[in-house]
């Protein structure tokens, strides 16, 4: 009884060392820091490449603080009837997208957090060299790691720009509306 019992844990120390090995390689090349569940902060990608290009806007961390700031906005905004498209309870409602947090300083310095949301998770086509391989499997789009941008898609995607420092907001933008 004793000799089975060492011999299971020694099996799930095994399995587990397994598994935190291969979670901190993978937090350790992510792009993304968790919020919650259905959201993370895009640490770097194409996006800021460009909010910089044009606006001259740079990337910032934000810390808990700003987050719950940037919720308290956001609540605000909700109060304000910004998000009537979206089906009622919209609080809860909205923690249902999946969301895109990009902090950026703004032209003036000040604290900013662009949420990018989307209902659904799109689905990619192979690349074109494994589709001549004849792999025809899409897959979804790594949303945690790369900025989702859809041309129409209507209430299902919207932004929010959030200025932390000013506690405003600017309109919410629907795609295709």
């Amino acid at each position: 009884m004793k000799r089975d019992f060492i011999i299971v844990l020694l099996i799930l120390i095994t399995f587990s060392s397994c598994y935190q090995s291969k979670k901190e390689k993978i937090d350790k090349t992510s792009d993304y820091q968790y919020v919650d569940e259905r959201a993370v902060i895009l640490k770097d990608s194409w996006y800021y490449d460009w909010l910089k290009k044009i606006y001259g806007y740079v990337p910032w961390q934000p810390t808990e603080e700003d987050l719950k700031l940037t919720q308290t906005i956001l609540e605000h905004a909700i109060e304000n009837y910004e998000f009537d498209f979206i089906k009622k309870p919209i609080k809860s409602n909205i923690e249902k997208y999946f969301r895109q947090y990009i902090p950026f300083l703004n032209e003036k310095g000040e604290k900013a957090i662009e949420i990018n949301a989307f209902c659904e998770l799109l689905k990619i086509p192979p690349k074109e060299e494994l589709a001549k391989k004849g792999v025809t499997e899409w897959n979804e789009i790594d949303w945690k790691n790369y900025y989702v941008q859809v041309d129409d898609g209507g209430l299902c995607y919207w932004r929010i720009k959030i200025n932390i420092d000013k506690m405003s907001y600017e309109s919410v933008m629907v795609n295709g509306f």
